[in-house]
């Protein structure tokens, strides 16, 4: 079995640019929290994800939260053609444990129905019990119906 990073190395290697050596290694990490296979990836002219924010209880956008507290993770998207039913994704994860909150349409079976153009869509995680340190945040558009 082939590890994830084993490509992110090969890509790091061949002199890729940094940002598409971290989107491969990102797309692979989430490839295996949800458990899906390449096959059902909307890429390229599907849906481009241009920010991932974070905020408090009050909207605000902010970079730390205190343990307890509530953090609502907001994705700006542009679907650049019509995609029905696509499924996100948002996880908060520690970069040695993995995911330790997951949020994913395909569990829930929830989704946005059809999307077209620029869009946003907000989670909210209440009272978020970790302790103090850095974590970090990936937001994925995973298939649409058809996939």
């Amino acid at each position: 079995m082939q590890s994830r990073s084993a490509p992110v190395r090969r890509a790091a290697r061949d002199g890729c640019a940094p940002e598409e050596v971290i989107h491969e290694y990102l797309r692979r990490v989430h490839a295996n929290l949800v458990s899906e296979s390449d096959g059902h990836r909307i890429e390229g002219d599907g849906i481009e994800i241009q920010k991932v924010t974070v905020h408090d209880s009050i909207g605000r956008e902010v970079s730390v939260i205190r343990p307890g507290d509530s953090l609502t993770v907001r994705v700006q998207y542009h679907a650049a053609r019509p995609i029905a039913s696509p499924q996100f994704s948002i996880a908060i994860s520690d970069p040695t444990l993995g995911a330790l909150a997951l949020a994913s349409m395909l569990v829930d079976g929830e989704d946005p129905g059809t999307i077209y153009g620029d869009g946003c869509l907000e989670c909210t995680f209440p009272n978020v019990p970790f302790r103090p340190r850095t974590y970090d945040v990936v937001a994925r558009s995973v298939k649409d119906s058809d996939g």
